[in-house]
């Protein structure tokens, strides 16, 4: 490991919450950092650009939107601050709103990436609480 034992650390438990948000028990190599994985020289990393709002909304959907998943996401993402997660989820709600010409059901169903009824309750509820605080 080229780092320390905080980033192993790090390293390791992103890679299973990568593998929870595909409702996988079992970490695969691709869910490691390109610098570790087998055959990668040493020093040669193979840079895999994935813009935090795509690592957000994995992690999120992988928590099932549930009370805690904000929390979840932050600690698993390298204990951000909750609050930059949570703007960052809230530019995504509406994103996808705009994409979805304001129909919450449709923008509910593109955020959850689930038929869960569960997990589309809870996000179309904070759709909803998002729109309410636009109105005046």
């Amino acid at each position: 490991w080229p780092g320390n034992v905080r980033e192993l650390e790090n390293a390791v438990r992103r890679a299973a919450l990568l593998a929870q948000g595909e409702q996988r028990s079992i970490l695969r190599l691709s869910d490691l950092p390109p610098e570790i994985r087998p055959g990668n020289p040493e020093g040669v990393s193979e840079q895999v650009y994935q813009p935090l709002e795509t690592q957000i909304l994995a992690l999120l959907r992988g928590f099932k939107f549930s009370r805690s998943s904000i929390t979840q996401t932050a600690q698993a993402l390298g204990n951000r601050d909750r609050g930059t997660i949570t703007e960052y989820f809230r530019g995504i709600c509406f994103e996808a709103l705009v994409q979805a010409q304001f129909d919450v059901e449709k923008a509910s169903r593109n955020i959850a990436g689930s038929d869960d009824t569960e997990t589309l309750e809870r996000v179309r509820r904070k759709l909803e609480r998002y729109l309410s605080n636009l109105q005046p």
